[in-house]
């Protein structure tokens, strides 16, 4: 069967770590501070766009998803998955799972230390914790935000995973006519106030359309305005996040592979540590609130030292998670329970 290509594209892996870093290094300041904090780059318009807008990077997290997975799965001809199922769910198991249900544990004594916003203290139950369990705690079946309060994100995707798998086990035409489905009823559902399920499926399918468009020879100078204009433009009838998903996100997806530096070294790095940088951001900024003694005084008197501390320890922390946490833990999942006749070292994929 015909494969769609080199499973690993750097510069994709790349704009990943470039969104986590967005969400976790600007706009998720206010963990730390309570209120807009750029430091001194405060002022510069790309800066006060992400800090006001930085939460539309989730919404590129999916725009790529939708691009790997389909790029890794599917077969270059016909759009059919290439994956048993028991391959495809024990590979999202073994990348989603482990840090997830960390990040939730550790959120219980950051939660008894009362630093959390008011909804999330509310949502501190065995219900909530049932579904984090479950994966299941963004899907619309929760209450509000509930433990790690970024996490929501990876229900989602799972929720999209589940389309994805069983559209394309049918084959490129069903899985093409379902992406458009899903993107009409992801527009609608975040008119209606399911923002969260709506931005996914979307944000995911666009993705797979901007696979789909992959071999087409667009000028760069086109995607460039593909990329540029929506920012400019926004449209009253569209979420912001939604719009962008369907618009600059996936020309950006595609811009990124002409540009071979995201390849660097540096880049690749923070993409293999962008799921890391992204669920543990939340637990360290607000451990410092939590049990940094003197932590509001230090962040009144120094809040530069205070931003730069927390943001070095959450790539150190992330960097520790990926080698020494996820990376063992993927491996050892997929070796008790992924395909017996597939070494670990041949089915590697690049994994959003």
């Amino acid at each position: 069967m015909a494969k769609s290509g080199p499973h690993n594209i750097p510069e994709i892996d790349a704009l990943r770590g470039l969104a986590a870093v967005c969400v976790a290094c600007i706009f998720h300041l206010f963990f730390l501070f309570g209120e807009r904090f750029t430091g001194p780059f405060d002022g510069l318009p790309v800066v006060t766009w992400l800090y006001d807008h930085g939460w539309t990077m989730v919404d590129l997290f999916f725009v790529i998803s939708g691009y790997v997975f389909s790029h890794v799965y599917l077969s270059s001809d016909h759009g059919k998955l290439v994956s048993s199922g028991r391959s495809f769910w024990v590979a999202r198991f073994a990348r989603l799972y482990p840090l997830h249900m960390l990040t939730v544990i550790l959120f219980i004594p950051i939660i008894l230390s009362g630093v959390v916003h008011k909804g999330v203290q509310d949502n501190f139950d065995l219900y909530h914790f049932g579904l984090n369990l479950l994966l299941l705690q963004g899907v619309g079946l929760e209450r509000g935000y509930n433990f790690n309060v970024v996490s929501w994100s990876v229900s989602v995707e799972v929720l999209c995973y589940f389309l994805f798998f069983f559209a394309a086990r049918t084959g490129g035409r069903a899985l093409t006519v379902v992406a458009g489905l899903a993107i009409v009823a992801g527009v609608a559902m975040t008119w209606e106030g399911n923002a969260f399920v709506g931005r996914g499926l979307s944000g995911f399918f666009a993705g797979y359309f901007a696979w789909r468009l992959r071999a087409f020879a667009v000028p760069t100078w086109c995607l460039v305005a593909c990329v540029v204009i929506p920012f400019l433009w926004v449209p009253d009838i569209f979420k912001l996040g939604t719009y962008l998903g369907l618009t600059a996100f996936p020309a950006m997806i595609l811009l990124a592979q002409r540009m071979p530096f995201l390849a660097g070294k540096l880049f690749r790095w923070l993409g293999d540590r962008s799921y890391s940088i992204y669920l543990l951001h939340p637990v360290i900024y607000l451990s410092g609130k939590a049990f940094v003694p003197d932590f509001y005084a230090m962040r009144e008197a120094h809040p530069e030292l205070v931003a730069f501390t927390a943001i070095a320890l959450v790539f150190l922390a992330s960097d520790f998670s990926y080698r020494r946490f996820e990376m063992p833990l993927r491996r050892l999942i997929r070796d008790r329970l992924g395909e017996p006749s597939e070494p670990y070292a041949r089915r590697k994929r690049a994994m959003p």
